[in-house]
């Protein structure tokens, strides 16, 4: 069986470096829809909008 970093080609420091910048805007997503639950007026589309950032990446990896 392979390893996770030589299914997706990877050294461990430039797989950290994308986990984490997804972790990141995850974590941003996570902040921007609980104000618009909040508040729907504000950051309508943002959420949606940092979803299909991280599925273009993951995409772009070949991880989805």
């Amino acid at each position: 069986m392979k390893s996770h970093l030589s299914e997706m080609n990877d050294t461990w420091f430039s797989h950290f470096k994308i986990a984490m910048s997804l972790a990141f805007y995850s974590l941003v997503a996570f902040f921007v829809l609980a104000v618009h639950a909040f508040v729907p007026s504000i950051f309508p589309t943002t959420g949606s909008q940092i979803f299909k950032k991280i599925q273009t990446v993951l995409n772009a990896r070949g991880a989805l």
